[in-house]
This record gives C-alpha cells, sequence and structure tokens, in this order.
C-alpha cells in the first residue's frame, strides 16, 4: 500500500507540476492578458524576444525556473528544464490544436 500510495502522490506532483508549466507558458506566450508586458520585455533583447514569444523556448527555461521556485518532479533542474519542453510539446500542442 506504501509504494503506490508513494508512486501516486508522485504522479500527482508531476501532474501538477505539468498543469502549472503549460499554463504559464501559455500566458506568457500567447495570452491577450501579457501582451502589454510582453512585447515592451520582447523589445529589450534577441533573447528575451525569442523566449517571449517561441513557447518551447519558454517551456525549457519555465521548467527550470518552476522547479527552482515550486517544485523539482525529477530532483534536477536540467532534467526538468528538458522535461518541461516535453510535456509542452506533448500536451500543449494538444491542448492548442
Amino acid at each position: 500500500k506504501q509504494i503506490i500510495k508513494n508512486t501516486m502522490n508522485e504522479l500527482i506532483q508531476l501532474s501538477t507540476w505539468a498543469i502549472c508549466l503549460l499554463g504559464l507558458t501559455y500566458i506568457v506566450t500567447e495570452s491577450v492578458i501579457f501582451k502589454g508586458l510582453r512585447d515592451p520585455i520582447a523589445k529589450k533583447s534577441e533573447f528575451l524576444r525569442r523566449l517571449m514569444l517561441c513557447p518551447i523556448c519558454f517551456s525549457l527555461w519555465g521548467g527550470a525556473i518552476l522547479s527552482l521556485v515550486y517544485l523539482s518532479p525529477t530532483g534536477n533542474i536540467l532534467t526538468d528544464a528538458i522535461l518541461g519542453t516535453g510535456v509542452y510539446c506533448i500536451l500543449g500542442k494538444v491542448a492548442t490544436d
């Protein structure tokens, strides 16, 4: 029973992390609400422009940042960053298509 409980807790944590990352990525890169902040920030540098306008780029950095400030599903920031991009590529595309 304990193994099942631990596995369920880990699955819930990963799901929560993934949903937070998808929401954050959408809000920053595509939402009308964030457009007023996104456009001026994107004008500051080419790196920031690409970051703010590219959901795949943002999900990589967003996965790393989310892991630092909220929860790390893998315990490794680099793995979390790559996982963030994978989450967006698989689930984000399904949600927006």
